[in-house]
This record gives structure tokens, C-alpha cells and sequence, in this order.
């Protein structure tokens, strides 16, 4: 989480001057004793969440303020453009990988404490965090005065580690323009790719999802900047090769050849982006893998009917729900891409008995991938069923008498319906009438509906 400019102005004053009362600082900053209350709720959330002690309020109006909070804000002010935003520990080892991987001149300590205006005891501090997460990619990060700061490693991990870090970067406030401010990529390039996405699009048949259409421009501008510098991939692991032939691949030559990549290994490469994507609508089929795939969805639909002795109504729909889920899953796990939002916390407490069902049914997309199905993934698949059980019997009140109200949500289809048919559930005295992508809500018509739920911040006059 992030704090807003007024959390931030709250924190700064109490760290500044630890022996002021609260009344001081609702005075100070013309703020209210609610207004204040929430603001230290929230500071109290943000520093959990970095691993710090909480700022305590005594009856007095005083403030206990542990010495750990006092060492890390007192000294390093933080800056935005609008609101002030203070890197995790965690976002800011993001940043010197990203800047280890992108800035070409030899990086000392002054480059990193000035871009990310932090000390050198703290940047020290999160390069030792940084180096210990990247152990599980095999690189290092050394040190010599001829070259600085530099990354050693295979190109395929830094690329690996390149898409955690946009990902990890994406979720905190103007993260995209952060990563194309340190990665040094133009606005001409972004908009070209950003197109060259749609077309990809129109030619798939396909709708990314919001949140993969985020993150996808910035992963295909840094792999077109590797190339150009000369950073190519000289091997991929084995179970690449067979991505050769499909139609995703037709469609990324004639994005490769745009510019200039001409390296096989570089098309197969672009072409697993495509693959692992989300999807916010449903997908054609047209290849053998895509046909083995479904039958193999249908066949955990009917494990999973005989295991809990049901017959799930709409199954068609089902099916097609759950094979959009499987065939870019199925991809992530044959390359090794890691699911970065888990939903398992979500989840599992609620549907724990449920989880275990569909572990049981899912053998026939095991057999096919070779590998167990792990949680991360599977949860995904508990949540649509979880979704579809839910959707089964509920009470409908008259159409006239209920608000309409649609769902705004930027995950793909599992996480959409799980969102969808809770809601439903939660709220029988409304009528749920869509489930929509961002893009989808922009050109919704507003007349047919009252009320939107939405996961993500929306520009509209409806509640």
C-alpha cells in the first residue's frame, strides 16, 4: 500500500517533532480528530506492511513513536509529482534491479541514492534484500570501479526477474511512468507498441485483460530495447521449441520483423508473452494443443460432477469459462512463469474443502502438462467453480423492484465470475447485469444500469 499526500504530511510532522500532541497536529495541518485518527490508522497499515513498529496515540494526545520510524522518515523526504508517494523496501529493490538492467553508464552509489533520493545506508540495506530474491534466479550483483554497479546472469533469468519487477513496479501509484522514466522509454515507442497490441489483438481474436494490457507494452518496449543493445537470448529451456507453428507465432514474426529481431530465440520468447496473457473474452480454437486442452477441461468438469454428485446447470458455459482459464495457465506453467497476485489468502479460507475437490478432479490437465497443477494456479480454477456453485439457486426478487448494477473488474475470467456471482449472492436485491473489462465500461451505455462495483479507480457519475 501507499501513502497519500496527507498521511505522508501527518507522518513527516509527528517524525519531526516526536514530542507533539495530537491536537498540535490536527491545528498544524487544519485537519479534524476523525480526519487524524484515520490518517494514523493508515500510516499504521503502511508501516506494517514494511516491516516497521507502529506509532502508538496515549490518552494524552502524545505520540509513542519507536526509534525505527524516527531513524527511516525523519531523514529522507520523497517526492511526486501531485501526491507523495514513499517506496516499500520491496519497490525500491525493484527499482535498482530495473536500473541495473536498463542504465547503460557505469552505476556508483550517487546514481541510485539520487534517483531514488534515499541514503546510502538504505540503498546499501536494499541492495542486500535485493540480492538475497535474486539468488532464486541465479544472479548477482557486483561491484568494480572500472564498471560499477552491474548485473551477472543468464539473459533469460534477467528477463525473468525484468517481468517480476514491472509487475511489482505497475502496482504502486504512476508505476508506468516510473518504469519508462529509469528504463528510458520514449513516448513514440509506447504508443507504437501499445497499437502494435491492438492489431495483435484484432489478428487473435483476443481481448487481453486490464491488467496484463498494463504491463504487456512495457515487457515487449524493454525486450526491443535488449535486442537493439545487443543483450539477445542465446538459449531458452526446451519446452520453448514447440512454440514454432502456432498461430500466436505467425502473428509475432511480423512483430519481430518491425524491428529488426531477427534471433529465434528472441521470436519464441515474444511470442510465451502472448501465450501466458489473460483473457477477457473468449478465445477460438484452432490448433491440436488448444483441442487437447479442452477435452481435458471437460474432463475435470465431469471428475469434479462425480466427486461432489452434481450436475452443474449452463455447463457448455462452464466449460468454455474454464478452458479460458486453462489454456494460458497451461502455458505459464510449461515455461515456469510464476503467478505474481496470488489469490490463495482470498480464497482458501472459504473454500478450503472445495480446493481439495478440485485437486482431485484436475489429473486430466496433469497428464497433459506433465507436472502437478500447483496451488497458485489451481485456486484460480476453485474459484470459478466456487463461482459456478454460487451462481446455482439463488433467489431472484422481481426485476423492477432491484437497482442494476454491473462489475468493473481487470483480472481474467476466473477472478471476474468469482467477483460476479459473490456479489450476486451477497447483494440478491440487486440485479447484476454485466461483468465488465475497463475498455468494456468505457463504452458501456449508462442507462442500463444504477450502480458499479469495481476493483479498479473509474471515471463516472454512476455510484
Amino acid at each position: 500500500m501507499y501513502l497519500d499526500e496527507r498521511g505522508y504530511t501527518v507522518l513527516k510532522t509527528i517524525v519531526n517533532n516526536p514530542a507533539i500532541t495530537g491536537k498540535e497536529v490536527e491545528a498544524s495541518l487544519q485537519l479534524s480528530r476523525k480526519q487524524l485518527s484515520y490518517a494514523i490508522e493508515k500510516i499504521n497499515d503502511y508501516l506494517q506492511d514494511n516491516g516497521m513498529p507502529k506509532i502508538e496515540r496515549l490518552r494524552t494526545g502524545k505520540f509513542i513513536i519507536p526509534v525505527a520510524v524516527i531513524e527511516q522518515y525523519q531523514t529522507e523526504e520523497i517526492t511526486g509529482d501531485g501526491t507523495t508517494y514513499i517506496y516499500t523496501d520491496k519497490e525500491r529493490g525493484l527499482l535498482i534491479f530495473l536500473m541495473l538492467l536498463c542504465v547503460r553508464e557505469e552505476l556508483s552509489i550517487y546514481h541510485f541514492t539520487s534517483k531514488l533520493e534515499i541514503s546510502k545506508n538504505t540503498f546499501l540495506t536494499d541492495l542486500k534484500k535485493l540480492e538475497q530474491r535474486l539468488e532464486e534466479y541465479h544472479l548477482e550483483v557486483l561491484y568494480s570501479r572500472q564498471e560499477g554497479y552491474h548485473l551477472v546472469g543468464s539473459e533469460y533469468a534477467k528477463r525473468e526477474m525484468m517481468v517480476t519487477s514491472i509487475r511489482g513496479i505497475l502496482k504502486i501509484p504512476r508505476g508506468k511512468e516510473t518504469i519508462m522514466d529509469i528504463c528510458q522509454i520514449s513516448e513514440e515507442m509506447m504508443e507504437q507498441v501499445e497499437k502494435q497490441i491492438s492489431m495483435i489483438e484484432e489478428r487473435l481474436q483476443v481481448r487481453f485483460t486490464d491488467e496484463r494490457l498494463k504491463e504487456l507494452p512495457l515487457i515487449m518496449c524493454l525486450i526491443i530495447i535488449r535486442t537493439q543493445k545487443g543483450r539477445i537470448l542465446r538459449e531458452l529451456p526446451e519446452t520453448f521449441q514447440h512454440i514454432a507453428g502456432t498461430k500466436e507465432y505467425s502473428v509475432m514474426l511480423e512483430f519481430a520483423k518491425e524491428y529488426g529481431i531477427t534471433w529465434q530465440t528472441e521470436k519464441l520468447f515474444l511470442t510465451a508473452q502472448i501465450q501466458i496473457s489473460n483473457f477477457h473474452t473468449l478465445q477460438t480454437r484452432d490448433s491440436a494443443q488448444e483441442e487437447e486442452l479442452m477435452r481435458a477441461s471437460e474432463e475435470v468438469i465431469v471428475n469434479f460432477e462425480n466427486l461432489i454428485c452434481v450436475t452443474i446447470n449452463e455447463r457448455e458455459t462452464l466449460l468454455e469459462a474454464l478452458f479460458q482459464h486453462i489454456k494460458p495457465a497451461f502455458y505459464r506453467m510449461k515455461y515456469h512463469y510464476h503467478i505474481e497476485q496470488s489469490i490463495l489468502d482470498m480464497v482458501l479460507p472459504q473454500y478450503a474443502s472445495l480446493h481439495a475437490v478440485v485437486r482431485k478432479s484436475i489429473g486430466p490437465v496433469e497428464r497433459l502438462l506433465g507436472v502437478e497443477v500447483p496451488d497458485e494456479e489451481l485456486v484460480y480454477i476453485t474459484a470459478l467453480f466456487g463461482a459456478w456453485l454460487r451462481r446455482e439457486g439463488i433467489l431472484e426478487i422481481t426485476p423492477d423492484q432491484r437497482k442494476r448494477a454491473v462489475v468493473v473488474c481487470a483480472n481474467g475470467i476466473s477472478v471476474s465470475n468469482f467477483l460476479y456471482f459473490t456479489l450476486k449472492e451477497l447483494f440478491p436485491e440487486i440485479e447484476f447485469i454485466a461483468c465488465l473489462s475497463m475498455r468494456d465500461f468505457a463504452s458501456y451505455d449508462e442507462t442500463k444500469f444504477d450502480l458499479v462495483f469495481t476493483m479498479v479507480r473509474l471515471e463516472t457519475t454512476k455510484t
